[in-house]
């Protein structure tokens, strides 16, 4: 045998070329890939399995893949009060609409809402927008823009009624109405509005005009000597006012009657209609029927005692 030095170039790099093992592969055992899950699948843990083959050699790598649950936010956005008032009117006559409105007043940061003055019975005026407190102009519609909780002020103001003075001799009883007797004024909320509504309303038409007129020739015809016996007698004043509670209701339906169906001859009529008969049935139909029911009781009763007076008497006449 030769000595190893003595073996030829050729062999001896036959001998040092072997094949090379699967994990000699180049590049150096580095591959990448994606793994998506869909934002429907159910959380858990999953095999992922991967075939790759390249110069002839092929791995299957098995990869643990675990979908966690989605994360869901639990901020809430936050809400503003807004309150808004109105002054310098009664409800039905004037009011605000709110655009867009909410059940409990309460908007989102940011939001936008539009406010318009809305007049309901003639007379009234807008005048201006008070925003906390803070006089903030005129606008109509006015826009306001929710960054915090607001208080929002709608100011009216009422129709200027005009009044006469008539000049009374010593000898003639002062023609003073039953409401201003029992309210001792003129100026009371009540006699205001009821005189409001008899010559602005109802009397703002040619129709209404003649039916006020033709109802102020009768009223006054009748209506001074009571009105003189209640001014100054607080007893009957207080008892007055108590029974003129319907009517101030009845003078709210009318002015309620005539703004639904617009300042026509129509409305007034039907205002004045309207009135007449809730103050017919008010103040003589029901009292009518309650006297005739006590008469008809206290009849009664003397029939049954003088009944029970008179003695039986048997066998025929004593």
């Amino acid at each position: 045998m030769r000595p190893a030095s003595m073996v030829p170039h050729r062999m001896v790099a036959r001998k040092q070329r072997r094949p090379r093992r699967d994990d000699e592969f180049s590049p150096a055992n580095s591959y990448t890939f994606t793994v998506t899950a869909q934002s429907t699948a159910n959380p858990g843990t999953y095999q992922a399995i991967t075939h790759a083959a390249a110069l002839g050699i092929e791995r299957t790598v098995t990869v643990t893949v675990t979908v966690q649950p989605a994360i869901t936010s639990t901020a809430t956005a936050t809400k503003n009060q807004l309150t808004v008032n109105v002054v310098g009117g009664p409800s039905d006559a004037v009011s605000v609409l709110i655009n867009p409105q909410t059940s409990d007043n309460q908007y989102d940061q940011g939001a936008a809402v539009q406010v318009t003055p809305v007049i309901l019975i003639s007379g009234y005026s807008f005048d201006h927008w008070e925003l906390d407190g803070a006089n903030v102009g005129g606008a109509q519609p006015y826009l306001i823009v929710i960054d915090t909780s607001h208080t929002l002020t709608a100011v009216f103001t009422a129709p200027q009624i005009t009044t006469t003075t008539q000049q009374s001799t010593p000898t003639s009883p002062p023609r003073c109405i039953i409401a201003t007797a029992a309210y001792a004024s003129e100026m009371a909320p009540e006699v205001v509005y009821m005189r409001f509504v008899r010559d602005n309303l109802i009397g703002s038409t040619p129709t209404g005009k003649i039916l006020r007129d033709s109802f102020n020739t009768f009223y006054y015809s009748w209506s001074p000597p009571i009105a003189q016996a209640i001014a100054g007698n607080g007893g009957l004043q207080a008892l007055f006012r108590i029974l003129l509670l319907p009517l101030v209701a009845i003078v709210h339906i009318t002015a309620w009657v005539f703004a639904s169906l617009g300042s026509e001859d129509f409305a007034s009529a039907v205002a004045f209609a309207v009135a007449a008969v809730l103050s017919t049935c008010t103040y003589i139909v029901l009292p009518a029927v309650g006297i005739e029911q006590a008469w008809r009781r206290v009849l009664t009763l003397r029939i049954q005692r003088n009944r029970r007076q008179t003695p039986n008497c048997p066998g025929g006449r004593s």
